[in-house]
This record gives structure tokens, sequence and C-alpha cells, in this order.
């Protein structure tokens, strides 16, 4: 759909898209997408935008004067998992242009105290947003293994299914689900046995020795979530590079599903 790093006149996006052309929040009628746009600007109305020291995004909601609500695109972006929409961060490079920095998914948010457009203190909603590709990278087979030598595959599979504890806080939430994206990557690597789970081919060796794959989310949004054993796939590069840009990608997509869901039902048995 983009392509990470690459600046796209926002005008144009609009135009194969739809959404709002203005604001920070732009939410799409006939695509299941929504964008959001964050540049220096934003401070002047009280929006302070910023990285975490764990690489999620803190995003603060749309709405300039008074305290924010979830209507419209706050209300958007909290349901989103829910509403089965993909969420696509932006930043302004320059007037009328954006960079596209990757596609997200909204862990919770927290309400603080800031100022308005008018100097007037409000009710602010500030979303934390974890990138997909935190889980979508490339990965060494052999390094990964080694980690969890004394693991079984089935407990691997366990650690990477475990969900916050029952009334737990929204940042031990947001530690689990981080923790889950390093389990899901294990245990997909582990699961492949160093073979690309699409193609059947054997990852290709590094200089050093170790065997190389890629861990591939094959839907970004399902029922399970983006962080589930049947949503992830252990795929060689080639692999990867077609199931993102391949002019069949969506009949990749299903065989890719296909494929892991039998393979996850049998190793569930």
């Amino acid at each position: 759909m983009f392509i990470r790093n690459e600046v796209y006149k926002r005008k144009n996006i609009h135009m194969e898209y739809g959404g709002q052309g203005q604001g920070g929040i732009s939410t799409p009628t006939n695509f299941p997408c929504i964008f959001i746009f964050t540049g220096e600007s934003g401070d002047e109305f009280g929006y302070a935008d910023s990285w975490t020291k764990y690489g999620t995004f803190k995003y603060t909601g749309e709405g300039q004067i008074g305290h924010m609500q979830f209507i419209r695109g706050n209300k958007a972006v909290r349901d989103h998992l829910k509403n089965n929409k993909s969420i696509f961060l932006f930043q302004y490079v320059k007037s009328a242009y954006v960079k596209y920095i990757g596609e997200f998914m909204c862990l919770g948010y927290e309400i603080i105290q800031a100022i308005d457009k008018n100097n007037r203190e409000r009710n602010s909603i500030v979303f934390e947003l974890n990138p997909i590709d935190n889980i979508d990278v490339g990965c060494d087979f052999n390094d990964l293994a080694e980690s969890n030598l004394n693991q079984s595959l089935e407990e691997l599979r366990k650690k990477a299914m475990e969900q916050a504890v029952e009334g737990a806080s929204s940042e031990e939430i947001k530690i689990n689900v981080r923790k889950r994206s390093k389990a899901i990557r294990e245990y997909a690597m582990r699961r492949s046995q160093g073979v690309c789970e699409l193609c059947g081919e054997r990852g290709f060796v590094k200089k050093n020795g170790d065997m190389y794959l890629e861990v591939h989310h094959i839907t970004r949004l399902s029922d399970n979530g983006p962080d589930h054993p049947v949503s992830v796939a252990a795929i060689c590069a080639n692999c990867h590079a077609r199931s993102h840009y391949a002019h069949n990608k969506d009949e990749i997509k299903n065989r890719l599903l296909d494929l892991i869901y039998q393979k996850e039902k049998e190793l569930s048995v």
C-alpha cells in the first residue's frame, strides 16, 4: 500500500483512498484503514507526539479546543482493532508532503492535562501506538533458537499466547504486548525449523553461519489480534517481498494463511 520512508503528497493519498484532507486523523469510508499525521506544527495546539524508550509512539488525539472526547477520529483509533481497521502513520516533512512511517496498533491511551488552542487547561487523549514492524522483521534462526534451547515448542507457544492478567493496569498490558511481540517472533522461528513456511526452502546462510528468515504478519488484524501464532509466519526474504509487493499478493496471503492454520492445527492436537 505504502513504502516506508517514501514521501507522498497528502492530497494524492486522499484522492486515491478518501478520508478527510485536513486534521491529524483521517478515516476513509471505503477502505479499512485510518491515516494519522504528525508534525512539529502540532506543538502550538498542545500536541506533543514522541517516541518512547520502548519503541512505541505517543500520539495526541484530535480536538484543538476544550476537552478531547472519544468521537470521530479519536474513537476510530481507540476501536480500530474491534472494527478491523489498520492504522498508518505519516510525518510531515514540509507543507503538504508527508513521509510514511509505518503501520501501527493502538495499545491503549491515557488522559493527561494539557493546554488547548485558547491556552486553557483541558483533558487531552494520548494514544500509545506500537509499530507492527516490531514483529515484521528479519531474524537469525540460530540466535533465536539458542535463546530457548531448554524450552519446547509448546512452551514457546504458551509464552506467545500469554495474555495480561485480569485487572492488570494499562502499563502492565502494554508491557505484556511488548513481551508477546518478542515471544511471537521466537515461536514462529522455532516452528519453521529454518525452513520458509511458504515456499519450503531453507533460509539463506549468513556469513557468520546463522540461518536467516523473516517473521511476517500474514494478516494485520484478525479475530485473535496481530500477535497470534496463526497470524505470523517465518518466511524467506524473497517470499516476504512477494507477500508485500507481488501482483498476486492476496493469493499469496490466502495460501500462507491456510498453510499456517494447518500447521497450528496439527501442533495443537
